[in-house]
């Protein structure tokens, strides 16, 4: 995981191993609502958010 994406996780309160399966929903509906929010700014020509999914996506790609 890319280092921004990772302290996105660690501010949203996700990287925390101890109560981590009763916010597994929880992690599931940000990372949701993260999705929609970087496809609507795709969308829309926001290079921000084009910067953002590589950023996220970076090492699957580089690695496949």
């Amino acid at each position: 995981m890319e280092k921004n994406a990772k302290s996105r996780e660690q501010e949203a309160g996700f990287a925390h191993p101890i109560g981590e399966q009763k916010d597994v929903k929880r992690r599931e509906e940000y990372l949701k609502e993260r999705r929609d929010s970087l496809a609507g700014r795709l969308k829309a020509g926001n290079r921000a958010a084009a910067a953002e999914l590589v950023d996220i996506y970076y090492e699957q790609i580089v690695i496949w």
